[in-house]
């Protein structure tokens, strides 16, 4: 399960079907950007948050992006499959909900 919100949190959301595992974490920490897109289901996505808040834009004819009102911050991209990307910037291994052993210092 992987939990978020946007950068003032108007917007929550939550992917109940990824795993830790699916993250890939560590290669995300090496990267330059810190940021990556997890690939889902809309039908799997929560969004929790004031009708207002959430914006929608049409990228393509094909193709939206879903924002928050009030930051600004890009939740997802949605394609007319339901097929989503949720955008994922990380902020540190701190965030992990359990230890993982290479990260670990006894």
């Amino acid at each position: 399960m992987y939990k978020g919100s946007c950068q003032c949190q108007a917007v929550q959301f939550e992917l109940p079907d990824i795993s830790e595992d699916e993250l890939d974490v560590e290669t995300l920490s090496c990267s330059e950007t810190l940021n990556l897109t997890i690939a889902g289901a809309r039908k799997h996505l929560i969004i929790d948050c004031a009708p207002s808040m959430l914006g929608e834009l049409q990228l393509s004819p094909s193709r939206k992006q879903f924002f928050c009102n009030e930051c600004s911050t890009p939740i997802f991209t949605e394609d007319d499959h339901g097929n989503i990307g949720l955008h994922v910037a990380f902020y540190g291994h701190d965030l992990l909900a359990k230890h993982h052993s290479q990260y670990h210092i006894p």
